[in-house]
């Protein structure tokens, strides 16, 4: 479900419980901090309003019923049954993952160029596959996806922005 966040995925979260299935959503939000959600996010879809389903743009949105019709039709959509699945959040879990996620980043410093322009302006570029390179080969796959979506971009212009200010 996490990584379906970070990879810009369609994430629909069923429980019939709508105070279980808000909270669901909503936490995923602060889940992949130090990255930012970048589209919608719904906490309860109304039923009459199922049909944004099929919109093609990355969102989290909590149902209270999986409807009949809803099918994987896009291998972009996650589907995640609360009371199927029974996820508990273990806070030691969510702490590794947290330091994982920022790691990520923390080494983006030695995957740039900087450019310095005639009026001393600097400009930072992310060496993207040396990046994706600096990674072990089974956590390639995610993080050549990863370093495509809005998600990183905001994140990494944002590390780049700070290099090419001197603050780093």
């Amino acid at each position: 479900m996490v990584a379906g966040v970070l990879l810009e995925k369609q994430v629909v979260v069923v429980c019939p419980n709508p105070g279980v299935v808000s909270a669901a959503v909503l936490s995923l939000v602060p889940m992949i901090h130090p990255f930012q959600w970048q589209s919608l996010l719904l906490p309860i879809l109304p039923a009459r309003m199922l049909d944004f389903l099929d919109a093609p743009v990355p969102f989290i949105v909590g149902i209270q019923h999986k409807p009949v019709e809803l099918k994987m039709k896009t291998s972009n959509l996650v589907q995640v049954n609360v009371l199927k699945d029974q996820a508990e959040a273990a806070s030691q879990f969510l702490n590794v993952m947290r330091c994982y996620l920022e790691s990520i980043c923390s080494d983006l410093r030695s995957h740039t160029i900087t450019s310095v322009q005639s009026d001393n302006d600097r400009v930072c570029l992310l060496l993207k596959d040396s990046f994706i390179d600096s990674f072990p080969n089974r956590d390639r796959p995610f993080i050549k996806l990863l370093v495509d979506t809005q998600t990183f971009t905001v994140l990494s212009d944002s590390h780049l922005s700070s290099f090419e200010n001197g603050y780093c």
